[in-house]
């Protein structure tokens, strides 16, 4: 470290090295541009000599450190590092940054501090704001965090599917819609007032299953018919179906049900700002044929959604 001192006796800034027997200095420029108790960016710090023909006398320069580049020296002393994916390298404007320590993550913020320690496993979602909430893994067990690393949700659910907005229809909406799943039950929380298991919307035990939330609506089972429910947990579709293809996280604004061999197709508008249908004056009435649109990795055919593995969920 190349540090910033000022002398009161000769009424200058100097620069200096610590050593393990002592230190060195050198008088600073008269144009360096940083105050007592800067650190100088060694990669800038430079000593120059000056000389009248009768005398040489040394200076130096240099650029001070940012506090940026001063925090990220600090993670580099931590061996702290920049969790690299999908969202690091395309969303530049993100609020918190994942960072990786010892192979458990956390948050930094814009300016390299800490803001959520590295102590989880796994996480899914995105701080785009101060706003946003993500899932975390921790000890093979998911719950919900703010920006602020408050727990919101406690890490104790077997896998939470955080619910998804389509921006084409919603552009300017928010969704803090949590699908949770405890010992094969499944409830939903919202984050509407004081975020916790109080809000609950739908209750363990309601439904058999529950997928994530996505434009606003989810699908539910129940004795093994499907139907589907609103972001309040109202019923916009009711529980007759023999099947409903999947949605979430799919970019889709509609979706297909399927009834006694025949396929309807529903429109997310029509459920959301209608509050659900109640006729079956749907277009494209035809034969039932098996949906293509299942490229998940982790996906088994040979399963229902309901039954697809913890892999398959966390891989949405």
């Amino acid at each position: 470290m190349i540090g910033v001192n000022y002398s009161k006796k000769y009424e200058h800034l100097y620069a200096v090295v610590y050593l393990d027997d002592g230190y060195v200095s050198w008088q600073l420029d008269k144009n360096f541009k940083g105050e007592e108790g800067d650190e100088i960016d060694p990669s800038t710090f430079m000593i120059y000599k000056l000389t009248n023909g009768y005398s040489t006398i040394e200076r130096c320069i240099g650029k001070p450190l940012t506090p940026l580049m001063k925090n990220i020296n600090l993670f580099k002393d931590k061996s702290i590092g920049i969790y690299i994916n999908e969202d690091t390298l395309q969303i530049p404007e993100l609020e918190l940054i994942p960072i990786i320590r010892g192979h458990k993550i956390g948050f930094m913020d814009s300016k390299a501090r800490i803001a959520i320690e590295p102590v989880y496993d796994n996480f899914k979602g995105r701080f785009l704001d101060r706003y946003d909430y993500i899932c975390v893994k921790k000890d093979n067990k998911w719950g919900v965090v703010n920006s602020e690393g408050k727990i919101c949700l406690k890490i104790k659910y077997d896998y939470i599917l955080q619910g998804v907005v389509n921006y084409e229809l919603e552009p300017w909406e928010r969704d803090y819609l949590f699908t949770v799943c405890k010992e094969k039950q499944y409830a939903v929380f919202d984050n509407d007032t004081e975020f916790g298991e109080e809000n609950t919307l739908v209750d363990f035990g309601t439904y058999d299953w529950i997928s994530g939330f996505d434009s606003r609506l989810a699908i539910v089972r129940k004795e093994n018919k499907y139907g589907m429910i609103d972001y309040s947990g109202t019923l916009v579709l009711p529980v007759e179906y023999n099947s409903i293809e999947e949605f979430y996280n799919k970019g889709k604004t509609s979706t297909k049900v399927y009834k006694v061999g025949k396929v309807e197709e529903i429109k997310f508008s029509d459920l959301v700002y209608q509050g659900g249908s109640d006729d079956n004056s749907y277009n494209g009435d035809y034969d039932y044929s098996p949906s293509s649109a299942y490229d998940n990795p982790y996906y088994n055919d040979s399963l229902d959604f309901d039954q697809q593995s913890e892999d398959f969920w966390e891989s949405l």
